[in-house]
């Protein structure tokens, strides 16, 4: 999915559990959620133009320590995505740092970089360690491919984005607008870029909470345990109940 390197992540209950309770975020959660989105492009009418970067080899703390020591496994990996998945236009990659969640995506073939930052206010480019990062792999990913005449430094840029509330819906959102991206916004690029400052609504922001939710147990729970929301529709009980009931029967017994 992200390169020709077997990719597997563990998903701790606790991490589910938080999902469901509107807490932050683990990257775990994140990463199942790319792991859907990318199930879904091969049964799409249109091309995909999209890939994911793996947002547990990019992290700000990963950035520091090659910053640190010296070493160059964050823009390795970049640049192994890109060549790996060369032909796609833009790259995904949610980003964790200082306890929350951004989504970059990458255009390198058009020497472009895109920031959504749901809690932007002033911040600049200098406020993200990996840019540089990101910057080194564009131009070691196109140094082969492009005509030296044409080759230029990346350009950023901070799209109009959906700005948070609280202090908890980050992730979320980076799920919200990776979903609204893959399945519909590339296809118009840059013309259906974000253009709007206003938050998500609760509902929506369930509905990203409820797809990861059934495409987990569509995937690992179905043979396991039997289990129906039905009831609890009938009887009117809270989303957030029903959700948690499922959780506990499947995980916890």
């Amino acid at each position: 999915m992200f390169n020709s390197a077997r990719n597997q992540s563990l998903i701790l209950k606790e991490a589910i559990i938080e999902l469901l309770r509107n807490e932050t975020l683990d990257i775990s959660c994140i990463l199942w959620y790319q792991m859907m989105l990318h199930s879904f492009m091969p049964v799409s009418k249109m091309e995909n133009k999209c890939a994911f970067v793996n947002p547990q080899e990019i992290t700000a703390t990963r950035c520091e320590y090659d910053d640190e020591h010296g070493t160059d496994h964050v823009t390795k990996h970049l640049v192994d995505v890109m060549n790996f998945h060369e032909n796609k236009q833009f790259f995904l990659a949610p980003y964790w740092e200082g306890n929350h969640w951004m989504l970059f995506w990458i255009c390198p073939h058009e020497f472009k970089g895109y920031i959504l930052d749901s809690k932007l206010g002033l911040k600049n480019l200098k406020l993200y360690r990996i840019v540089q990062h990101v910057n080194k792999a564009v131009t070691r990913f196109k140094l082969n491919k492009t005509n030296k005449a044409k080759f230029s430094p990346t350009v950023w840029s901070f799209p109009k984005c959906n700005q948070q509330e609280s202090g908890w819906e980050c992730g979320y959102y980076v799920m919200c607008w990776m979903h609204e991206f893959v399945l519909s916004r590339q296809f118009d690029f840059p013309n259906s870029n974000w253009k709007d400052d206003g938050p998500y609504s609760y509902e929506q922001l369930e509905r990203r909470v409820n797809s990861w939710v059934n495409s987990f147990g569509n995937e690992h729970l179905r043979k396991r345990v039997k289990w129906s929301f039905t009831l609890f529709r009938k009887l009117h009980l809270p989303i957030f109940l029903w959700k948690i009931c499922w959780i506990q029967k499947k995980f916890l017994t």
